[in-house]
């Protein structure tokens, strides 16, 4: 028998999606596995080095993890469609540690090699491949309609923040004491991480029919058919592609356009983060109102004014402001442009649509980094994110203007309980899927086994 209701404020909360004990569980979680993924990360990319001295092997190693990352989300997405969504989420955690104890075991006795790192990166690959469409399809699951943007900008800023606490961390230990307490420590945040999912227990979910369950073109069959929700992929890809493409580049501007170093490079690579985090807290707080798609073309204008200001070279602080003011309006683009996918699509296809998205994000994000730098290489690293900026704010405007002639794509429930309405006026805590334990468990019809 589910517990006694307790009633949430009448008003939507400036905490957003925290207010929904779940979903604050599950980002606690969230945030402790990614700063320990970031600092393991920094500690993979060292140690490589240190072992080869070849910037070919780095490149090796980032080609093993981005081959598998934009091909397998092509398959992988029906998993989160078909099987338990917190199930999966907790084997790919459990995964890890398992991975990051090994390696600090190895690294403490010496016998780590290159080629293991190699595989580590390939392992890493495939374990986001089944976990990140299994947690993006989760989160719906776990808060109210009203929350969802409020969930989905907290949750992507995490990464952001992740990326300038997670290499700091490493660079302090693996200074002191190597590269095997950093591996450790990433496995202990993720014991951490699975802990928090573990806290979950039952979500439910909305049932499946038959003909969404017809295999892994149903995702592709959708978008074919819902334009609307094609636009926003798009959106999501082209602002995805702007920041890798930038980012790929702040090196060649810290060494070359301010003559700052290393010390430079590592304050631009914060701005975007810092950019990216602000967006995450301002949206899930303070939620745009009205109309999304001239929000959104907007964030597009100012986002490739920004960005083509800073590849003109101002002084270096002014450089920094417009980097991160760029990426805000990008951060934000993602952010909006996600909830819409994620209120639109029906529940029974989450899986395989995030994983669709996620693919093309990450293929198109590389090849925009690759042109970028080959475009950099030949006329400078101004004009060549001055014209990747020009792209991507047309591409960008081009998208919206295809996304308002189609309309918005209409709002679906994301979740069975019949409570939720916008405003949180009959929101309980008990109404979230997790705290429901009244509400029976089931993966696409088959029940849950005990």
């Amino acid at each position: 028998m589910a517990e006694p209701a307790e009633r949430l404020p009448a008003r939507p909360s400036r905490l957003g999606a925290l207010a929904c004990p779940p979903f604050a569980r599950l980002l606690s979680g969230q945030v402790v596995s990614q700063v320990g993924t970031q600092m393991n990360n920094t500690a993979a990319a060292w140690v490589l080095y240190r072992l080869t001295h070849s910037a070919q092997a780095l490149g090796l190693q980032g080609l093993c993890f981005s081959l598998p990352i934009a091909v397998l989300p092509l398959f992988t997405g029906i998993l989160a469609d078909r099987f338990s969504r917190v199930a999966l989420v907790k084997a790919t955690l459990a995964a890890e540690a398992a991975q990051s104890f090994g390696l600090a075991a190895l690294a403490g006795t010496g016998n780590l090699r290159p080629w293991m790192l190699y595989l580590a990166a390939s392992a890493d690959a495939c374990r986001l491949a089944v976990g990140i469409p299994a947690q993006s399809a989760l989160i719906p699951n776990v808060v109210p309609p009203s929350a969802l943007l409020s969930a989905l900008a907290l949750s992507s800023s995490t990464w952001s923040s992740s990326a300038m606490v997670g290499p700091a961390l490493a660079g302090a230990l693996l200074t002191a004491n190597g590269p095997g307490l950093v591996f450790a420590v990433n496995g202990g945040c993720t014991l951490a991480a699975l802990a928090a999912v573990s806290t979950l227990g039952r979500v439910a979910r909305l049932p499946a029919t038959a003909d969404r369950l017809s295999g892994l073109g149903a995702g592709v069959a959708y978008l074919r058919s819902h334009r609307p929700v094609l636009w926003l992929q798009g959106i999501l890809l082209v602002a995805m592609a702007a920041v890798l493409g930038v980012e790929t580049l702040l090196p060649v501007f810290a060494s070359r356009s301010w003559h700052t170093g290393s010390a430079g490079y590592g304050l631009l690579r914060i701005a975007p983060g810092i950019g990216a985090v602000l967006a995450g807290l301002g949206l899930s707080m303070f939620p745009p109102a009205g109309r999304r798609i001239p929000v959104l073309a907007a964030a597009f204008a100012v986002a490739g004014a920004a960005l083509a200001a800073f590849a003109a070279r101002p002084s270096f602080i002014v450089a920094f402001i417009l980097l991160a003011g760029g990426s805000w309006c990008l951060a934000a683009t993602q952010v909006i442009a996600g909830t819409m996918v994620q209120q639109a699509i029906p529940d029974a296809l989450r899986g395989r649509i995030s994983a669709l998205g996620s693919a093309g994000q990450n293929g198109m994000a590389g090849i925009a980094a690759a042109l970028t730098a080959a475009a950099a290489a030949g006329v400078g690293a101004g004009p060549a994110v001055m014209a990747l900026a020009a792209v991507s704010t047309g591409a960008g405007l081009l998208l919206c203007a295809g996304l308002a002639r189609a309309g918005r794509p209409p709002d679906r429930p994301s979740a069975v309980q019949p409570g939720w309405q916008d405003g949180h006026q009959k929101v309980t805590r008990s109404s979230c899927p997790a705290e429901r334990t009244g509400v029976p468990h089931r993966r696409h019809g088959l029940p849950r086994r005990p």
